[in-house]
């Protein structure tokens, strides 16, 4: 791993396929007390009146490269373990808690995914995967972004995006909803036999 402090460096941005995402609005929404921020999110309005949303996810393929000595430990420990009060990481916290941290106005390296959607059905137009270069807005929790979207005369972009993604989230929850409900009604067939023994007619219900 690089020593610390470590920023984004000019040569970044010239990676092959690394896109500088830095002027979108991105946020990231956690427990209260997160420090290894691993995700983020944006929402953004687009020309055809359709909304683009992005999720950004921390690029630590860049730091773990496979056959080192901690892409083996982190191979034989498959997962951090949570306990009641401490953790045992996968990874050191140097890579979880800084180097790949999405934390707020901090130039990170990120993978993102960005999808066109049509904001009134959710229903994707189109997908684009690229490794990215991104700079969060906002490091929130829960409780901030729930005060955010509840407060009446909170207009700014920030909030107005969060609202945009949590109307989006009721769609697609629908949705999924719907979707549980079909698959679960399942008709049953009872078949009426015939004195002789043969059937003499299904039915339905």
């Amino acid at each position: 791993m690089p020593p610390l402090p470590w920023n984004v460096q000019p040569e970044h941005f010239e990676e092959r396929g690394r896109r500088d995402l830095r002027d979108l609005l991105v946020c990231s929404v956690d427990p209260p007390g997160c420090r290894d921020i691993d995700d983020a999110l944006h929402v953004r309005d687009l020309p055809n009146g359709n909304v683009e949303v992005g999720v950004h996810i921390a690029d630590v393929t860049h730091f773990l490269k496979p056959n080192t000595a901690m892409d083996d430990e982190a191979a034989a420990r498959g997962t951090s373990t949570y306990l009641v009060e401490r953790r045992i990481d996968m990874l050191p916290k140097a890579l979880t808690e800084d180097l790949c941290s999405l934390r707020s106005n901090v130039e990170r390296l990120a993978f993102s995914v960005l999808w066109e959607v049509i904001p009134e059905t959710c229903e994707v137009v189109s997908v684009d995967f690229t490794k990215s270069v991104i700079k969060s807005v906002a490091a929130l929790t829960y409780g901030e972004a729930q005060v955010r979207i509840d407060a009446p005369n909170d207009e700014s972009a920030l909030t107005n995006n969060l609202r945009t993604l949590n109307r989006l989230a009721k769609i697609l929850r629908k949705k999924r909803l719907d979707r549980v409900r079909l698959s679960t009604t399942i008709a049953i067939a009872t078949q009426v036999l015939s004195d002789n023994g043969f059937v003499a007619c299904r039915r339905e219900h």
